[in-house]
């Protein structure tokens, strides 16, 4: 008796569920792998994730601190301050008394 007669004799629900869970492992492994890429590449590109957060914060910061001034008594920032300010806002929390005085140069 060779291989296909063997096969033949097998009914067919059994081969199917047989193959179905040979399938289902094999893409819960590739599930699994494409799972541990993601997260490893989310690691990889943390800096640029981590520097896009501070630029959140300080445009935040910077618009409130411009929405506290009526238009009409709004004038340029000496540039120099305004440098070192805005160096020290992207690190401060909101709410915190130090971003409030920072704000408010």
């Amino acid at each position: 008796m060779d291989t296909n007669e063997l096969i033949k004799l097998v009914p067919s629900e059994v081969v199917k569920e047989v193959y179905s869970d040979a399938v289902a492992d094999t893409l819960k492994e590739a599930s699994k792998l494409g799972v541990d890429l993601v997260k490893t590449l989310r690691l990889a590109l943390f800096p640029i994730q981590y520097g896009a957060m501070l630029q959140d914060r300080l445009a935040r910061h910077l618009r409130s601190s411009l929405e506290r001034v009526p238009q009409e008594r709004r004038i340029a920032p000496v540039e120099s301050m305004a440098l070192q300010v805005a160096e020290k806002l992207r690190f401060q929390e909101d709410g915190s008394p130090l971003t409030e005085m920072y704000l408010n140069l």
